[in-house]
């Protein structure tokens, strides 16, 4: 029997050695083809899964498959994240009021450490097709705990298959040796890096619909209105200023108006396209707008590092492979994952130009020709565009404009460098121009001077103090974890030491640093640098806002978690680098161990993002006056009231609010307009307004009512008189 086994087995290996070829061949194509089958299958188990979803009609028997978001129905958030484990405890539980559960006639129960009955989910429904759950609070019943579905362990599963296969195809593609010129391999592994953008991209979508009804009243009502107002009344009739006021009859002129000149316009020039086609912009197709952004931004990081990484002799593969880390890290961190949804303004804006501008650098270092022309006409383009978006673009410049100078990109003749250098900034002095130009026409030299000196902190107020504190302890921390705080410290000082120590061999040996390494240096400078200048130059205005710390995702996904390592090997080695060498087989393990790591880390925190989201708010007051009021109008009220900021509520309403209590201050109000006017009180139907207030209600010409809010209008020659008519009692 042995023997026979034996022929058997030897049989079968002059076989294979005789079909061997044929045999590896038939692996190469038939392996992609197999896996490709798999993707489609998971994608349909996907869809399948998502119709099951659709018809479920309660999340209960699926309770432990779900991650929740636990909180109040005021909008507070206690807990980003809860599961309902199977032994009937909760993991991740917010306080010892909430540690077990268990399903009672119907309804989802939770229970203290002492398994006391602490809230009783009894109202289920459906938001934007994810399941939320209320129910009160029995130790307060003025407390009403909701719970909200934010994603499910199964889709997460999916999207982690439909990863791996794209990680698989590369490889096997690759190692396969069907990819036979350059072209195919940067064409192959593009692609691939593109489909594995999206399908992060995807998921990272996916996870935030909960979500999608908040808005930031800041940054976005700020877009929202500056928008509207151009597509509403033309962007050249308004010189193509942001105005605090709306067009309103009781603003006379532009001036009256005020001019936001804080930031350049550029932000508002993609809006405004966007916009037209609609007739207006909202908090939804910012929001779309922004989420593009992000999906562009990732992108462009992961072709930055694929494309340099390549100049620098890694393989396409293991180019690829690099490229997938900042590409996750800025899809899910959590900074990212907030800012890119329901926040945007100039801060958001200016990130796809930054990273735009540093991938055609490294496009220019490539010996194309043809490639760097059009390369050089697209960064004075982009540099144009993000000078007139925000400041943070002129240190981009000046970073890219440095690294030029000391590596003699302009060449070493006093008067090439003076030529050039003029070329280089025109782009960037002809927005500031324009932008100066601007404010000097439209009345807002003052405030921009105001600004400035606020923001740098040159008017002496206190509020950059204890910056590293402020900023570094405090805004990027909360945003990013204590570990990539000393994680990009670490790399900032790991950079200057790399780079002090071959400026000092260069001055003492006139040794010069090798190539690979200075081109590794001339990338974490202009990718890092920008980001430090801005927030210390504009202290106060970094050590306010919370959003200052968006553009640390740029330097933490590219320099603190790839590029300073790989600058370590280098230098180490110190000489030319080359990933195809021996010693580098162990490239393979060691990048399974820090992806490893990193997914670890991500895991933990991405849904951390949860936290930052404000309570959802209707704005139902405002949409009843945009409803109801135009141009001739002035609107007045006895408990509510709509200013300049925050820009929301004006964005949302289009027409100020004035909070009055007697008929002597609408009086004073409209006594300066000359054209004619209809007088505006909104008060609650529940709360009568004063004597004087009340008579003009009564002899208003037209009443409209919503819920609790009554508008009541009173034209001019009927205010007038009635001024005349009212006396007190």
């Amino acid at each position: 029997m042995g023997n026979q086994i034996n022929k058997l087995l030897s049989k079968f290996k002059i076989l294979f050695v005789k079909n061997k070829t044929r045999i590896i061949n038939s692996i190469k194509f038939s392996s992609p083809i197999i896996l490709a089958i798999v993707l489609l299958s998971f994608i349909s188990l996907k869809l399948l899964n998502n119709f099951i979803t659709a018809k479920e009609e309660t999340p209960i028997k699926n309770l432990s498959t779900i991650n929740w978001t636990f909180g109040r129905t005021d909008g507070s958030i206690i807990s980003e994240k809860i599961i309902f484990k199977r032994d009937g405890k909760i993991k991740y539980s917010p306080s010892y009021n909430e540690v077990f559960w268990k399903i009672e006639n119907g309804a989802l129960t939770l229970m203290n450490g002492a398994k006391q009955a602490t809230t009783v989910f009894d109202k289920i429904y459906k938001k934007d097709g994810f399941w939320v759950m209320e129910g009160k609070f029995l130790f307060d019943k003025n407390i009403t705990h909701k719970i909200i579905e934010t994603e499910r362990s199964d889709k997460k599963f999916y999207f982690l298959i439909i990863t791996v296969c794209i990680l698989s195809l590369s490889a096997l593609l690759h190692f396969s040796g069907l990819l036979k010129t350059d072209k195919a391999n940067i064409f192959t592994q593009t692609l691939f890096l593109s489909i594995f953008t999206a399908t992060l991209f995807i998921y990272s979508v996916d996870i935030r619909t909960p979500f999608n009804n908040r808005t930031n009243e800041w940054l976005t009502g700020a877009s929202i209105k500056f928008t509207n107002m151009w597509i509403r009344e033309n962007p050249f009739k308004l010189g193509f200023g942001m105005f605090f006021n709306p067009d309103s009859i009781e603003f006379k002129d532009l001036k009256s108006r005020e001019v936001y000149s804080s930031y350049p316009p550029g932000v508002i020039i993609p809006l405004y396209f966007l916009g037209l086609v609609k007739g207006e912009v909202d908090s939804n197709i910012i929001m779309i707008f922004n989420l593009l952004n992000q999906f562009l931004i990732s992108l462009t990081l992961g072709l930055i590092i694929f494309f340099f990484l390549i100049r620098i002799n890694f393989d396409y593969f293991k180019s690829f492979l690099l490229s997938i880390i900042p590409v996750t890290f800025y899809l899910l961190s959590p900074v990212t994952l907030y800012f890119h949804h329901i926040v945007y303004f100039s801060d958001m804006a200016i990130i796809l130009p930054f990273v735009l501008y540093v991938l055609l650098e490294v496009v220019k270092d490539f010996d194309n020709k043809v490639l760097n022309k059009i390369a050089d006409i697209l960064s004075s383009i982009v540099l144009f565009y993000g000078v007139f978006t925000d400041y943070f673009f002129v240190f981009v410049a000046l970073a890219v404009y440095i690294k030029k100078l000391i590596f003699f990109e302009f060449g070493r003749n006093i008067v090439t460098i003076v030529k050039k250098s003029f070329f280089f900034a025109l782009p960037a002095i002809a927005a500031a121009l324009i932008f100066i130009i601007q404010v000097f026409a439209l009345g807002g030299v003052k405030r921009l001077v105001d600004i400035f000196m606020f923001r740098t902190g040159l008017d002496k107020n206190e509020a950059a103090d204890a910056f590293f504190d402020k900023f570094w302890l405090g805004h990027f921390k909360a945003g990013y974890s204590e570990i990539l705080l000393y994680l990009f410290w670490f790399s900032i000082s790991i950079f200057a030491a790399i780079s002090a120590y071959y400026f000092a061999i260069f001055l003492i040996r006139k040794k010069s640093v090798p190539v690979n390494l200075k081109k590794i240096l001339s990338l974490i400078w202009i990718i890092t640098a920008p980001c430090i200048l801005q927030v210390y130059f504009l202290k106060n205005h970094s050590t306010i806002h919370f959003f200052s710390i968006l553009k640390f995702a740029i330097p933490i996904g590219t320099v603190s978690l790839l590029l300073i390592w790989i600058a370590i090997y280098i230098s180490v080695k110190n000489d030319v680098f080359n990933s195809q060498k021996s010693e580098f087989k162990l490239f393979y393990p060691l990048f399974a161990v820090y992806f490893i790591f990193f997914s670890i880390y991500i895991e933990a925190n991405y849904g951390k993002f949860r936290r930052f989201y404000p309570p959802y708010r209707d704005f139902k007051l405002e949409k009843f006056v945009k409803n109801n009021c135009d141009y001739k109008d002035v609107v007045f009220s006895t408990f509510a009231v709509i200013n300049p900021d925050p820009p929301q509520y004006l964005a949302a309403a289009e027409k100020r609010i004035y909070k009055i209590n007697s008929l002597a201050e609408i009086r004073n109000k409209v006594e300066k307009i000359d054209k004619e006017y209809v007088v505006n009180l909104l008060i609650k139907t529940d709360k009568p307004p004063p004597p004087d207030l009340q008579y003009l209600c009564d002899k208003s010409e037209n009443v409209l009512q919503y819920d609790e809010f009554a508008l009541y209008k009173i034209f001019k020659k009927t205010f007038l008189d009635l001024n005349d008519q009212y006396v007190p009692q």
